[in-house]
C-alpha cells in the first residue's frame, strides 16, 4: 500500500486560497505539537458566547485551553501547556515572562491573561507557582537595563534585565490599530523590552526601513527569540481605528501560535474585516514583509504556508483552512452508515472530486472519483473487503480546495 505520513497528510491543506473542514476531531497526533511541526500554525479560537456585556470567565478559559491544546496537538489541558516548553527543562524553579499590551484597556486582557496563568499553573501536577509568572506591560514596569545593545538607525537601544533573566517569555498582545504607527501586534507590542536614552519613538521612523527596520531588528535578539514559546493575542475585542472608548468591535477571538508574523498577519485579516484603514494595512503588511525575511525570518508573511487552524464549540469541532481565511470555505457533510459512508459538498462547475481514504498510519485504503456533488466509499478497501471498524482518515479534494478529517467506521 501506497503510505503517506500523518505530517504530509495534514499539510496537504498548505496551498494558496486552501480550505477544509474537519469534522468531530482532536489534533490528528501529538506528533504535531512538536515545536518544527508547528512553525506555522496559527489556532483561532472563537466563542461569540465569551462576552455578553460583559466578559464570561469561563467561556475565555475555554477558548485559551482549546486554542494551546490545539496547537501543541495534545489533547489534555496539563499536557497542552507542558508542551510549548519545548527544551525540555521546565521546572517549579522556571521563571515565565508575559508580555501583555499595557496600552489598551484591560477588559479583556485581564481575563485573557487569568485563563493562560490558570493553563500554566496547572502543569507539573499543579505546582508550579504563580509567583514564577511575571506580568509585564510597559517599559517602567520593570526599569533595569542590562549589558545586551543593538543599533536601529544611528540610536542604541538597551534589552531590560528582566527579559535576560526570565527563562521563557510569552508574548500577549491585542487586536489593535495605532493610526500614525500602524497596528500594535505581537512585533511591536516588543518595543517596551527595550530602552533608548533618546526614547523609543525612534523606532517608528524606521518601522517600513529596509536597511534598519525596526522591529525586525528588536524581535530577532536572541534575548527573545530563544525564549519566546508563545504568542497568544487578545482579540475578543478589537479597535481598527486604535481609539480606547469608540470604534471597537467585538471579534470573541483568541489567536496562538509560535510564529509571530504568522500570528500578525492572521490578526491583521481580523482587524482589516472590521474596518482596518488601508494605510495601517499597507504599513503592517511593509512590517511583516521585512521580518519574514533574511535575515530576520521571524515567521511567514506568506499565507500559502500557514497552517490556520478555527475552532469553536463545540470543541470537538474544528475548521482548518490555508491562504485567506475568509475565502474558500468547503462545507462537507458526512454521514456514516453501517454499510457505507456519504461525504456531501459544494460542487463548482467542472471540477471532479477525488477522495482518498487513509488507516491511521497514512496508509492509502481507497480511491474514489465523481463528478457529481456526492462520493460514497462503501466503507471497503482498494480489493473490495470491508474494512474493520474503527477511525480513518479522509482526503477529498473539489477543484483546488482540500479538506480532510477523521472518520468512524460502524
Amino acid at each position: 500500500m501506497e503510505g503517506i505520513s500523518r505530517r504530509d497528510f495534514i499539510k496537504t491543506t498548505s496551498i494558496s486560497a486552501a480550505g477544509a473542514t474537519m469534522l468531530s476531531l482532536g489534533p490528528l497526533s501529538s506528533a504535531f505539537g512538536s515545536k518544527k511541526d508547528r512553525a506555522s500554525r496559527v489556532v483561532i479560537a472563537k466563542d461569540e458566547e465569551c462576552y455578553q456585556g460583559s466578559i464570561v470567565q469561563a467561556k475565555v478559559q475555554d477558548m485559551v485551553d482549546h486554542a494551546i491544546m490545539t496547537l501543541t496537538g495534545v489533547s489534555d489541558k496539563v499536557g497542552a501547556y507542558e508542551a510549548l516548553f519545548t527544551d525540555g527543562n521546565l521546572s517549579t524553579s522556571s521563571k515565565i515572562l508575559v508580555k501583555y499590551n499595557n496600552s489598551r484597556p484591560a477588559t479583556t486582557r485581564g481575563p485573557v491573561m487569568t485563563a493562560l496563568k490558570s493553563g500554566l499553573t496547572s502543569m507539573l501536577n499543579g505546582d508550579f507557582p504563580i509567583s514564577n509568572i511575571t506580568e509585564v506591560g510597559r517599559g517602567s514596569d520593570n526599569p533595569d537595563l542590562s549589558n545586551q545593545s543593538f543599533d536601529i538607525g544611528s540610536r542604541e537601544y538597551t534589552i531590560r534585565q528582566i527579559w535576560v533573566d526570565c527563562d521563557y517569555f510569552i508574548n500577549m498582545p491585542s487586536a489593535w490599530a495605532i493610526s500614525y504607527t500602524g497596528v500594535t501586534l505581537s512585533l511591536k507590542g516588543m518595543m517596551p523590552s527595550v530602552d533608548c536614552n533618546q526614547g523609543l519613538g525612534g523606532m517608528h521612523d524606521n518601522f517600513t526601513s529596509s536597511s534598519s527596520p525596526a522591529l525586525s531588528l528588536l524581535n530577532s535578539q536572541s534575548a527573545f527569540t530563544e525564549k519566546q514559546v508563545l504568542v497568544l493575542l487578545d482579540a475578543i475585542s478589537t479597535s481598527p481605528t486604535g481609539e480606547n472608548n469608540s470604534g471597537l468591535v467585538n471579534s470573541y477571538s483568541v489567536l496562538a501560535s509560535t510564529d509571530m508574523v504568522a500570528n500578525d498577519y492572521q490578526g491583521l485579516l481580523i482587524l482589516k474585516e472590521n474596518g482596518l484603514s488601508s494605510s495601517n494595512e499597507n504599513t503592517a503588511l511593509s512590517v511583516l514583509s521585512l521580518a519574514a525575511a533574511a535575515p530576520y525570518n521571524l515567521g511567514t508573511d506568506d499565507p500559502a504556508n500557514m497552517e490556520v487552524i478555527r475552532i469553536s464549540p463545540p470543541w470537538s469541532t474544528e475548521i482548518i483552512t490555508s491562504g485567506d481565511t475568509n475565502i474558500n470555505t468547503l462545507d462537507i457533510k458526512i454521514k456514516s452508515l453501517p454499510s457505507h459512508t456519504i461525504f456531501k459538498y459544494p460542487g463548482k462547475s467542472g471540477s471532479h472530486a477525488n477522495l482518498v481514504i487513509f488507516d491511521l498510519q497514512g496508509r492509502k485504503i481507497r480511491l474514489s472519483r465523481s463528478s457529481e456533488n456526492s462520493i460514497v466509499w462503501n466503507n471497503d478497501d482498494i480489493h473490495g473487503h470491508k474494512v474493520s471498524s474503527g477511525m480513518y482518515l479522509y482526503q477529498l479534494r473539489v477543484g483546488d480546495i482540500i479538506a480532510q478529517g477523521k472518520i468512524a467506521v460502524k
